[in-house]
């Protein structure tokens, strides 16, 4: 049977052989992310012993591991032609607006400040929020583990997170 996965590029590379995870992989992520573009990961594995009635019963866990990475799909979703101007208005209301997404968080910002939730010359800061709950899919703690691995080179970078002024 074939497993294939799509999601976020880093939990994606988390559930990979490193060995096929292209050594530039981040600095990918990273720029077309901040071009305001979605991503999604895509990997697959093929258990020759796994028949469909196993497989079908498969635990996530078995299924989500040792995949092979395939690629990147870069998405582009445009900002409607009204929304800058709608945001403006509510802001002009008084009217405290924000973004919540399950896109990277550099796309993110970078759509917010394309639409006037953030504006281009302010501040953002980024940081990560982990948690020490159980019941979590193991690979939110290897996506955690390498990116504090990985630390340093997000220290270096300008990306961020929220908007810290009012």
């Amino acid at each position: 049977s074939h497993v294939l996965l799509k999601g976020a590029p880093e939990v994606v590379r988390d559930l990979c052989d490193a060995d096929s995870v292209p050594p530039d992989f981040s600095k990918v992520v990273q720029g077309y992310t901040r071009q305001g573009l979605r991503l999604l990961a895509c990997a697959h594995k093929y258990e020759k012993s796994w028949r469909w009635d196993v497989a079908h019963k498969a635990t996530r866990e078995k299924a989500e591991c040792n995949l092979k990475f395939l690629g990147i799909l870069i998405l582009e979703n445009r900002l409607k032609k009204e929304t800058t101007a709608v945001i403006e208005e509510l802001k002009r209301a008084q009217i405290n607006c924000c973004m919540v997404t399950g896109d990277h968080v550099l796309t993110g910002v970078t759509v917010s400040r394309r639409c006037g939730l953030i504006h281009p010359t302010r501040t953002v800061f980024m940081a990560e929020l982990t948690s020490t709950s159980h019941g979590h899919h193991p690979a939110q703690h290897a996506h955690e583990r390498r990116q504090r691995r990985e630390s340093n080179l997000s220290s270096q970078d300008d990306s961020a997170l929220s908007d810290t002024s009012s």
